[in-house]
């Protein structure tokens, strides 16, 4: 990560490239100025050039209908066909540098929607918010079903009605928490998607997603809820896209959903459609409110009252709480001043009428803070974000709150925090349009960002202790946080900086440039790879309108990604880094880049040039300063290659050095170190050092156990393969189950793909015939993120498993194996060769699941 050069930024040597195209019809309109700039040809010449173009590659089959191009220059469209578009740039006499720069488009925003909505999460335990009256009955219902739908029209008190439900089944020990989602249901511009509501749960549950289909990621999520006895809260869902999955898939906890829709679900969801307050309850919350003996001595104006409030509770609620700050009005007064509102007022219900009524009665200073709070995007504040949204101090804020809250305008989602109602909040945004300037607006919002941002660096220092450097703004005030607080804090604030984001990229984007580098590595790490990359590549478009040191950052974390994900952009997006990174002179970023390269190589099969790129890495570290992690890591990295071109034993060494420098430097994070122990196993075992290669495994355990949760996995991983190949085959079959139950939290594709390896390895040892079938999702693996390595391992297995029945098939398997390990050497790749030739001569070995394992592994 940069952490030098930042300060001083050379000047572009090149003409600023435009920024990334945000909406499709803004792909659109730039396809029609390209076709304009050439000439404008007719649709039917471009179909023609492209059908040139496709037949000169051998794609003749696959030429585009003339109609299908002409619907690319076309506004509305859903989605993007970037095979075409890149065939039309090329027919409009675009070169490939071109090309590839609308490629990179269409990649940004076929992936933009993943992140349409970020979606934030509360977990705890279920707390209503005031007295519960009433609706006995219901509750009764409720508490006897596992999977509900609360309906009813706004104002009726679904959100609470579902948290006392809940509570309910909290106090009858069935669950021990909830997570509750906004699913956004109510706001038209930013519906969630179901992906994004699976994000946010994934998040609550500290799951990394992977890149498995959304099937499987609800299955995750359904297990983990049922370990833990976790329940599930939907609130304010739309549509029935938004929830369906996770109430078809989630049985053995509760899951409830709202909406005022009643929407079409599983049958074994019930339906709960909750009436009005009647007359007795309504009033029951007026009694509490302003006195009974208010109410008695004026009955009939009081029942005129609730009458008027239209038995909602929340407009019951808000009506009362205003009555009760002004004792000297009698009931009549306040019935009249309810009846002219409702005659006069914009909004004509009643919960908007109540809401206009205890909107007057604020002081002035409370009503602007409800306006703010209603303007700015997050779902609800800490009560230290309030403030700097309101610009005021801990004690003015606090006094602020407790007025909103008397008047029932905002809510406590949770302690601590302050939230509105969704009504309330349209009002009083309402409010703000006609009321305050946008200069007011956005000051406040930089001011929440301020105030996020500290906050997002000090949870990072917490988590990442030592091993970022903010090269931006150094002087960020770090508040205290141990490393579980800052990553619960990353987990359920992520939606609100994300939000926060959006909101200033037009206006502030140097928020977005210093927010990648503050969480930057959190969401590479800890986040899903599809949503990861949607959110860098929003921080390279905000970075395309800054200098080259904010699109160096940008594009270091989006580079991170595509390497990891294997995307066949990473090797142009690479280029585009060293590009700023140099104009900026930022040497940091030129290692990371350096780096990529040679995982790139590495992973396609060319160890030659990976080799020589980790080696510049290692040179490059040397006179770059804060390069010491980089050094650590290029040095593994070239261990690693060593050990794939059979040179265990100068691998071996390179880890043993890795192991040297990570231990005597502060700035490298202790898990780094573990992971060099790790991959220290795989040399040794390769030289036959059995306890060696223990050591070193148990070792890795030992500092990556409590630090990481990634390292920790691979440490267990190495330790299983070393008991594997001492005979101890019940005892790694145990530890790899252990692992595969935890697969969910391993994001790098090599990382899954080598744990299935092994634990396919440990049932053929154990003579049990799941092995075939985990080598098969490794190889699955191994093909979607295009490593080679991984595959060929797989293959060597797959081929070996069948030689004895289908000797054609095992052929083309070992044949696949053989080209894919290239110039790797050592047992594997041997064992590939001999096989094959064996075949090939038609002598093959005996084959039982035992000697499936090839040897050395």
């Amino acid at each position: 990560m940069p952490r030098a050069g930042r300060d001083r930024v050379a000047a572009d040597p090149a003409p600023p490239q435009p920024a990334p195209p945000a909406t499709l019809d803004e792909l659109a309109q730039r396809l029609r100025g390209r076709r304009a700039a050439a000439a404008s040809p007719s649709f039917a010449e471009l179909t023609e050039r492209i059908g040139t173009l496709r037949r000169e590659r051998g794609a003749g089959s696959s030429v585009p209908g003339r109609v299908t191009v002409y619907d690319c220059f076309r506004d509305g469209r859903k989605r993007v066909d970037a095979t075409l578009i890149m065939d039309i740039v090329r027919a409009l006499g675009g070169d490939e540098a071109e090309v590839q720069q609308w490629r990179v488009w269409c990649a940004g925003l076929s992936h933009q929607t993943s992140t349409e909505a970020v979606v934030s999460f509360r977990r705890g335990v279920p707390v209503p918010d005031g007295v519960f009256i009433g609706r006995d009955a219901e509750l009764e219902y409720a508490r006897a079903h596992r999977r509900l739908l609360i309906t009813g029209i706004g104002g009726a008190g679904k959100t609470q009605f579902a948290l006392q439900t809940l509570a309910a089944h909290h106090r009858a020990g069935r669950i021990s928490e909830v997570i509750t989602v906004d699913v956004r249901g109510t706001d038209s511009e930013r519906p969630a998607r179901p992906l994004a509501v699976v994000e946010s749960i994934e998040r609550a549950l500290e799951i990394v997603g992977t890149g498995t289909s959304l099937v499987a990621r609800v299955r995750a999520i359904s297990a983990r809820l049922a370990q833990d006895r976790i329940g599930l809260f939907l609130d304010d869902a739309r549509t029935e896209d938004q929830v369906r999955m996770l109430v078809q898939r989630i049985a053995t906890v509760p899951v409830v959903v709202t909406s005022r829709a009643v929407l079409e679900l599983p049958g074994s969801v019930r339906v709960l459609t909750l009436p009005p307050w009647g007359a007795a309850d309504a009033l029951t919350v007026l009694r509490a409110h302003v006195g009974s003996e208010r109410v008695d001595a004026e009955p009939e104006a009081a029942g005129r009252i609730v009458e008027l409030a239209g038995g909602l509770p929340l407009a019951t609620t808000l009506v009362a709480a205003r009555i009760s700050q002004q004792p000297n009005w009698s009931m009549a007064d306040h019935w009249e001043a309810m009846r002219r509102r409702s005659e006069t007022a914009q909004f004509d219900t009643a919960v908007q009428s109540a809401i206009r009524g205890s909107y007057d009665a604020l002081p002035p200073a409370s009503r602007r803070a409800l306006r703010l709070l209603a303007t700015q995007p997050c779902q609800h504040l800490s009560d230290g974000q309030f403030a700097a949204l309101v610009g005021a101090g801990q004690d003015a804020a606090a006094d602020l709150i407790h007025q909103l809250e008397y008047f029932h305008c905002a809510s406590r989602p949770e302690p601590g925090r302050i939230g509105l109602h969704v009504l309330v909040r349209s009002f009083a945004a309402a409010q703000s349009w006609e009321h305050d300037p946008q200069a007011d607006r956005d000051e406040a919002l930089i001011r929440l960002a301020d105030e996020l941002l500290d906050q997002a660096w000090s949870a990072t220092e917490a988590v990442y202790t030592g091993a970022l450097s903010r090269s931006r703004t150094p002087q960020r005030t770090v508040r205290p946080m141990t490393g579980p607080e800052g990553s619960d804090w990353l987990r359920s604030e992520l939606g609100h900086l994300v939000d926060v984001a959006r909101a200033l990229t037009d206006r502030h984007p140097r928020f977005v440039d210093e927010l990648t580098e503050a969480i930057g590595r959190f969401v590479h790490e800890q986040t899903s790879a599809r949503f990861a990359e949607a959110f860098f590549r929003e921080s390279v478009a905000a970075a395309e309108r800054l200098d080259s040191a904010a699109r160096a950052i940008a594009y270091q974390y989006l580079v991170h990604n595509l390497v990891s994900s294997g995307s066949p952009e990473a090797p142009a997006t690479v280029r585009t880094l060293r590009s700023h990174a140099e104009a900026a002179d930022m040497p940091l970023a030129l290692v990371a880049a350096t780096n990529a390269v040679g995982i790139i190589a590495g992973r396609s099969g060319d160890l030659q040039a990976a080799l020589e790129s980790f080696t510049e890495v290692v040179e490059m570290s040397q006179t770059t300063p804060g390069a010491q992690m980089a050094a650590v890591v290029g040095r593994d990295n070239r261990a690693i290659v060593l050990y794939r071109l059979g040179e265990h034993e100068r691998s071996a060494q390179e880890h043993r050095e890795a192991i040297r420098q990570a231990a005597g430097s502060d700035a490298v994070p202790v898990p780094v170190q573990a992971l060099s122990y790790a991959n220290l196993t795989d040399p040794l075992l390769a030289l036959g050092d059995l306890d060696g290669a223990q050591a070193a495994a148990e070792e890795a355990l030992a500092l990556a156990e409590g630090r990481s949760r990634k390292v920790t996995l691979h440490a267990t991983a190495a330790l299983a393969t070393v008991l594997l190949e001492r005979g101890a085959v019940d005892e790694a079959l145990s530890l790899l189950q252990g692992i595969e139950s935890q697969e969910v939290y391993i994001v790098e594709a090599s990382q899954r793909a080598t744990m299935l390896l092994a634990l396919g390895d440990a049932f053929a040892a154990a003579g049990q015939p799941e092995a075939a079938a985990r080598w098969q999702r490794a190889l699955d693996t191994a093909q979607a993120a295009s490593f080679t390595y991984e595959q060929a391992r797989a293959l060597l297995r797959l081929g070996l498993a069948v030689r004895g029945t289908d000797r054609a098939e095992a052929q083309r398997l070992l044949e696949q194996a053989v080209t894919l390990f290239g110039d790797s050497r050592g047992t594997e790749p041997t064992r590939a060769v001999e096989e094959l030739q064996r075949l090939h001569s038609g002598t093959t070995g005996p084959c039982t699941l035992e000697n499936l394992i090839p040897p050395g592994v």
